[in-house]
């Protein structure tokens, strides 16, 4: 991965949000005093106490093969190699009919099995060591935190990285986190764990949903029964008191379909593909498509991301399989159809028949539905959370990149074509309507995505509670500036941002 960082242009800094009254423990910013481990970093009279767990991105996440430990993700060559389109990666697509994997030997994990094992903090290159997370793990112990293992947690251990499999539901890492966090509880002793979340990019969609519902979700509840889940707060004895969502398209982004369509590599060129169909059997990034509710909402004029050559807004339900079939989105294209009938039978038994890849979209989309509504629900706006959900909350955005806002739909001969911003097709439509394309954002999600919560979240807000940060969607949270906003946030006494009378929150 290359993950550039640039210097941070501004921060802009905004009043207290009140929560109501804070309990003692929550007032007090706890530190104890002792001698830092041998990590080489600096000694610190005071050393935070509650613990703070980092939840990345997707791809933030070494995966290894379960049976033999080499690497599929996360390694030096991984970006490189092999040159198999990324299907070492791809979790298969169920049968439609059965729900069974499309060939028994591939397993529903993929064969071979693949595991996460540790958040990717450096990548080796040869002689070198390109930085990833590792600069934010430094800055934090600058801060006296100590870097433990969520898995084998000890005493003292202050700083925990949560590693995931991205390939699979949000759902899954939400239940992962839950009970490594409760590992981490009974480890100490206690019935109950204050902790803290520092959150980047689709880790915001696992935080957010952690801290309001636990971890219980049921995606067809609604649709078998008509009953729907209303936010409880975390889970019993997980106590969440300050928060970070750096870079979380918190309403989505329709980069997400762009890269649905063409894949990504992480050095041009030259860097491994993942492919478009490894792309679609990835679970999690659907629940990263934008979110329509959030701009009717808004009152926004951008409800529609779809519209025509001559810029009118075209009626497409980004959340309905059948328009994905219709308009040739991603896989689903007949230009795609080809590509499966060509390529090995092993290989195309991972993403199964056109029937099955249309019912497991129109499950993800689903679930995505459900996810974003849930996220986005006000029927917690005027709840008075016990003691449990006391939360403090700050987000680190982009605003300076320009992300994708709408996409063109071009009618061709043999179908339909979608253009992006900065696509060749784009540079023939008239000026206006390339205008449309994009807007500020931080490359992947656009500023408006990034700034929507739902009406409680917005009450959590305090001090400072936005940082805008040069760099991209991936760097941000690297970001000089950022980075030591995540250390005050955390361990500083934050009450010097707020109003003298709001000065006891945080005494």
């Amino acid at each position: 991965m290359l993950w550039g960082v640039a210097l941070l242009l501004g921060v802009v800094v905004s009043g207290c949000a009140t929560t109501g009254p804070r309990s003692s423990e929550h007032r007090a910013v706890e530190h104890r005093s002792s001698a830092h481990r041998a990590s080489g970093a600096e000694s610190h009279e005071n050393r935070p106490l509650r613990p703070l767990i980092f939840v990345p991105g997707i791809l933030g996440s070494k995966l290894a093969h379960a049976v033999s430990g080499e690497s599929a993700w996360g390694g030096g060559l991984d970006v490189f190699f092999p040159r198999d389109r990324g299907y070492e990666l791809v979790l298969p697509i169920p049968s439609a009919e059965t729900g069974l994997c499309p060939a028994p030997d591939l397993g529903c994990d993929g064969q071979p099995q693949l595991v996460p094992t540790r958040v990717v903090e450096t990548v080796p290159l040869g002689p070198y060591r390109q930085q990833v997370y590792s600069r934010l793990v430094r800055a934090l112990e600058q801060r006296g935190y100590q870097l433990g293992d969520l898995s084998a947690p000890e005493p003292g251990d202050t700083l925990f990285l949560f590693d995931y499999d991205y390939r699979r539901s949000n759902l899954d890492a939400i239940r992962k986190l839950r009970s490594e966090l409760d590992q981490l509880r009974r480890s100490r002793g206690a019935e109950e764990l204050p902790f803290d979340l520092l959150c980047q990019s689709n880790g915001g969609y696992v935080c957010r949903y952690l801290v309001r519902y636990g971890a219980e979700f049921d995606p067809m509840a609604a649709t078998d029964s008509g009953a729907e889940l209303e936010p409880h707060g975390p889970p019993r004895g997980l106590l969440p008191r300050r928060m970070i969502l750096a870079g979380t398209a918190n309403a989505g982004a329709l980069r997400i379909l762009r890269e649905l369509r063409d894949g990504r590599r992480f050095v041009p060129r030259i860097g491994r593909l993942m492919s478009p169909e490894l792309l679609f059997s990835m679970r999690p990034l659907f629940d990263d498509l934008p979110w329509p509710k959030a701009r009717a909402d808004a009152d926004s004029e951008l409800v529609s991301v779809f519209i025509d050559q001559n810029g009118e807004p075209m009626d497409v339900d980004l959340f309905d399989a059948a328009d994905w079939a219709e308009y040739d989105l991603s896989i689903l294209a007949e230009s795609a159809e080809g590509k499966f009938s060509k390529t090995e039978r092993a290989h195309a038994a991972l993403f199964g028949t056109r029937a099955d890849r249309l019912h497991y979209l129109g499950q993800r989309l689903a679930e995505a539905q459900r996810l974003q509504a849930r996220l986005s629900s006000s029927a917690d706006a005027d709840r008075a959370y016990d003691d449990n959900l006391d939360l403090d909350l700050m987000m680190i955005q982009g605003q300076a990149t320009a992300s994708p806002s709408r996409a063109v739909l071009l009618r061709r001969n043999d179908g339909w074509q979608t253009v992006f911003a900065g696509d060749r097709e784009a540079d023939r439509l008239s000026d206006r309507v390339q205008e449309m394309l994009a807007e500020p954002g931080d490359g992947h999600a656009s500023l408006f995505s990034q700034q929507q919560l739902a009406p409680i979240e917005r009450k959590w807000l305090v001090g400072p509670d936005t940082v805008y940060a040069e760099g991209t969607h991936f760097s941000l949270i690297l970001d000089p500036v950022a980075l030591k906003a995540i250390g005050d946030f955390f361990t500083a006494d934050f009450s010097i941002y707020c109003e003298t009378d709001e000065a006891e929150r945080h005494p």
